[in-house]
């Protein structure tokens, strides 16, 4: 008899249409408001007529088969209130018609920062900016072949593509042509249209279409973000007692804005009254489940509206739970829970869970900082090999000199000194690192130069730097205090020269301070000690191979320090008169005969 019943059911279940079983129906529009819009879902808040959407801001027309957003007369393409965004056709810009952007200011709208602008053209530079100030922008070139290009792969050549600012609400696009030469070519890439877009990132990466493709668009696709006001949750039904908070998650912001999504076991749509409810399809899973697990027949199965509702799970699965708790329902779920009465029980479970959580996250503690103290030290021992420790260890040996005004420092005492390496402190940025300002615990101030990258192809410029400037003590070349090698990055720690470099006095005049020709005279003349200390008075001679303004630091009374020996080189056979290295430096302030030479 048990098993005829069990056939009957399947058979049922068999028959029901398949898009019943795979989805079961649950509110998404407002009830009695047209549902969709041509293929389009339209879920509350959003609704066409009237008292079907939550405020003007949600309202939609229907026209010919395809919603358009009232507020901003915009082609709706979909609406989601997982992620709370809705996606529209936005209008593309030409340069050779008059036409803006969507205003969203002062509503509930905003372009989602997963979108991406877009500009395709060539020999020009698009932007967004707002009140005057520049958002963001992209440069494109032209090819060799005319503005083939394929979309999806923007990057520079014909179109490019960036990232916008969060919140963005408004912009306006403005398109510059970039200096040509050839003032024929200038024309001719004036008379061409360029264009400027928003749009869906997720989107524009999977299509594929041309530059003309683009010519013939008048709208893409964007999403848009939007948000309910906190104030407007009583404003969706006529029943002002009903509690939102209920059967949802929810949560507040800053702006008053809420978001609320249906909680664990519940579907539908969580701004609707009684919205987020039981799937029916879970609930027949669970009787059939109920009739094979069980010794004795039960059948009472009513299928009607009221089952979709939330369920005791205790009854219908006959729960058992462990003494002297009981089984307790839960929206969408169950639990075994102590009686109310048992205070002294709760008491009792508190005290010896907490007593054995506490000594359980002692000991976890305990035996977590043995291993971190471990870890620390191989991985300090690997950075110290992997930065060149032994290399610089056989590179100062090899010198009769040595390194004896400098020292090791570690790790720690550089991330306290510099706040952990915070951008605030950046003094500078080269070919090889950042420079970033620091204080020691006894109040001096340095400079610690960070590698850019962990590179081995550079680690012989690093370890080049350390042995050479370990040599130099002269008043007009920059004093090495020390090293650290213990880091993923190699660091070096220099005395700190307060008036930055010479490029920007040469550069960046200010009526405040001048260079004056006699200051110019004496800067050149100690550059040109430093350089004649460097090559004839050093232990070893040494080349700079860079010397350059940039490289020219100012003292506190703007004496002249020589600094970066990335590149140097080092001769250590003082009888040799010439030498022969690879071009190293920067164009433009390069020897001619070293130059061609080498």
């Amino acid at each position: 008899m048990l098993m005829q019943i069990l056939l009957f059911l399947i058979v049922i279940f068999l028959s029901w249409p398949i898009n019943v079983l795979a989805k079961p129906s649950l509110p998404l529009s407002k009830p009695n408001c047209q549902s969709s819009c041509g293929n389009v879902s339209i879920l509350f808040p959003y609704g066409i007529g009237p008292n079907c959407y939550l405020n003007d801001s949600f309202a939609v027309d229907c026209k010919s088969h395809k919603p358009f957003l009232k507020i901003i007369n915009l082609e709706v393409l979909l609406i989601s209130l997982r992620d709370f965004t809705i996606r529209v056709n936005h209008p593309v810009l030409n340069s050779c018609l008059s036409s803006e952007p969507t205003i969203l200011e002062n509503t509930p709208f905003l372009f989602s920062d997963r979108n991406i602008f877009v500009s395709v053209a060539c020999n020009n530079f698009a932007s967004m900016s707002f009140n005057h100030s520049p958002l963001c922008g992209c440069l494109s070139i032209c090819d060799n072949i005319g503005g083939s290009v394929e979309m999806g792969n923007c990057f520079g050549v014909n179109c490019c593509q960036t990232t916008i600012p969060r919140k963005l609400k408004s912009y306006k696009t403005s398109f510059n042509i970039l200096n040509n030469s050839d003032q024929g070519d200038k024309n001719q890439q004036q008379q061409k249209c360029k264009y400027a877009f928003l749009v869906d990132h997720d989107l524009f990466s999977t299509v594929s279409m041309s530059a003309e493709d683009v010519a013939n668009m008048t709208q893409v696709p964007v999403l848009l973000n939007w948000n309910i006001h906190e104030s407007s949750f009583d404003l969706s039904t006529n029943n002002k007692s009903h509690d939102y908070r209920s059967s949802t998650n929810c949560k507040a912001f800053d702006d008053g804005s809420v978001h609320c999504r249906c909680v664990e076991g519940y579907g539908g749509n969580p701004f609707l009254p009684d919205g987020c409810q039981v799937e029916a399809m879970i609930i027949f899973t669970q009787v059939i489940l109920e009739i094979l697990n069980s010794n004795r027949m039960l059948f009472f199965f009513t299928f009607n509206s009221s089952i979709a509702h939330n369920v005791d799970e205790c009854t219908m699965k006959n729960i058992t739970c462990e003494p002297p708790t009981i089984c307790k329902n839960t929206k969408g779920s169950y639990g075994c829970y102590p009686p109310e009465s048992s205070k002294v029980y709760i008491i009792i479970s508190g005290i010896s869970a907490g007593l054995g959580s506490l000594f359980l996250i002692i000991g976890a503690w305990w035996l977590w900082t043995i291993l971190k103290k471990r870890k620390e030290i191989k991985r300090k021992e690997k950075f110290f090999k992997r930065n060149g420790g032994l290399l610089l260890q056989q590179q100062l040996n090899s010198f009769e000199a040595g390194a004896d005004g400098s020292r090791l420092f570690n790790s720690r005492e550089l991330d306290k000194a510099t706040e952990h390496f915070n951008v605030n402190r950046i003094l500078g940025q080269g070919g090889q690192g950042t420079v970033y300002k620091g204080m020691l615990t006894d109040g001096r101030i340095i400079a610690v130069k960070k590698s850019k990258v962990v590179d081995e192809r550079k680690l012989e410029e690093f370890i080049n730097e350390v042995v050479i400037l370990s040599q130099i003590n002269h008043r007009n070349v920059v004093k090495l205090l020390g090293c650290c090698l213990e880091t993923e990055v190699p660091l070096l720690v220099y005395e700190y020269i307060p008036n930055g470099t010479l490029s920007h006095y040469l550069h960046d005049q200010n009526e405040e301070f001048l260079l004056s020709w006699d200051m110019r005279l004496r800067i050149a003349t100690e550059v040109a000690g430093a350089l004649s200390y460097l090559h004839s008075a050093a232990s070893f001679p040494i080349y700079h191979r860079d010397i350059k303004s940039s490289n020219i630091l100012l003292d506190d009374k703007y004496r002249a320090k020589v600094a970066d020996f990335g590149t140097s080189k080092t001769i250590a056979n003082i009888d040799q008169t010439h030498v022969t290295t690879k071009v190293q430096g920067t164009f433009g302030y390069l020897d001619p005969e070293y130059f061609q030479s080498s």
